[in-house]
């Protein structure tokens, strides 16, 4: 879960903290607010996680998929009244049948035609493998980089069990500004 504060002064008025949530998955676009503040916001993002793979048979668990990409960029320059292209990445398929890998999952990113030309942007997590038990690799890790932002934190990757197999890590993009902003995960 990503939790995101924010609190800015104005002529000695506390405002409100500005912070929105953007969840939906796909492609689509987001508006720049009338009261952005280019030298003083910051963006989020998490790439979603990647499927865990079925299992080959009762003694050989398939591996699960690696967790999506954590990055942050701060003071990006928008226009008040644009649109910017967002993305929020879909979660990867797990496995369906006996043998059968995880799917990737989705990179997210915030305006940008696509991850390596945005302003901030995660990599999604690789699904994971059947044939070996293998976990899919996290998103930023070294075989799954292109992430875009100052502040990054991989993807993680752990060992299989049937807990971690059955699920997906949901991707989000968090856009906060003002005066002073604080982000904890």
């Amino acid at each position: 879960m990503v939790f995101g504060l924010t609190a800015a002064w104005s002529l000695g008025v506390k405002r409100p903290p500005q912070v929105r949530f953007l969840t939906t998955t796909g492609a689509g676009t987001w508006q720049v607010e009338s009261d952005w503040n280019n030298s003083n916001n910051s963006v989020e993002t998490i790439g979603a996680g990647g499927g865990g793979a079925a299992a080959t048979n009762a003694s050989k668990a398939g591996g699960p998929g690696g967790g999506g990409e954590y990055r942050k960029q701060t003071n990006i320059s928008l226009t008040p009244g644009n649109s910017v292209t967002i993305q929020i990445g879909t979660g990867g398929t797990n496995g369906s049948t006996s043998g059968q890998n995880g799917g990737a999952g989705g990179d997210t990113w915030f305006n940008g035609a696509n991850l390596a030309a945005s302003s901030v942007g995660s990599k999604g997590g690789q699904g994971g493998v059947s044939s070996t038990s293998a976990p899919g690799l996290g998103g930023g890790q070294t075989g799954n980089t292109g992430g875009v932002g100052a502040t990054s934190n991989p993807g993680g990757t752990v060992a299989p069990t049937p807990e971690v197999t059955e699920r997906q890590v949901p991707a989000a993009l968090v856009a906060h500004w003002g005066l002073a902003a604080l982000v904890a995960l």
